[in-house]
């Protein structure tokens, strides 16, 4: 660029800097570097760079999906045992059909970042739970809620990130 507030200074290889005289430095130039992405190296380079920003984006994005997800089936797990230790079966059973439709919604797309067994054993529990209080029993009701809860406290631990499991 020539005339005006900026001069050329000479680049070397891929890169130049521009130099602009702005007001405030009082006639000092100020030095600008412009990256242009000139070679087929830089470009691989700014893709990888992109690539592997989305790829944290995402692992992080997904760890707080799971830690909400079953912080929610912790707190569903919790009243329904909760009725079912005060033996309010019909209430108990209202909350399980309301679990499970809400993990129904949930667990496709679950599926598709963690593993189906965990997945389909939370199904399993969900039903067995539902079954037991639909027939009255109120004793295995309570231990499948049990097992409910300690399942929605293991399985983020188990599924999320850990050095544990990347060491």
């Amino acid at each position: 660029m020539t005339g005006g507030n900026a001069f050329h200074v000479p680049h070397r290889g891929a890169f130049h800097v521009r130099a602009l005289r702005v007001p405030f430095t009082h006639g000092l130039a100020v030095l600008i570097p412009s990256f242009p992405i000139r070679t087929l190296h830089m470009k691989r380079t700014v893709f990888a760079i992109v690539i592997i920003i989305v790829m944290l984006a995402s692992g992080i994005a997904e760890q707080v999906y799971l830690h909400h997800l079953f912080s929610d089936l912790h707190t569903k797990a919790e009243a329904i045992s909760l009725s079912v230790a005060e033996d309010d079966l019909a209430r108990a059973l209202e909350e399980t059909s309301s679990l499970q439709t809400w993990w129904e919604a949930r667990k496709h797309f679950l599926e598709a970042i963690v593993s189906h067994n965990e997945t389909k054993e939370v199904t399993l529990r969900i039903a067995e739970l539902r079954g037991y209080i639909a027939i009255s029993d109120r004793k295995s009701a309570y231990a499948t809620a049990a097992i409910l809860l300690e399942t929605s406290t293991n399985l983020p631990h188990l599924l999320g990130f850990s050095w544990d499991t990347v060491c």
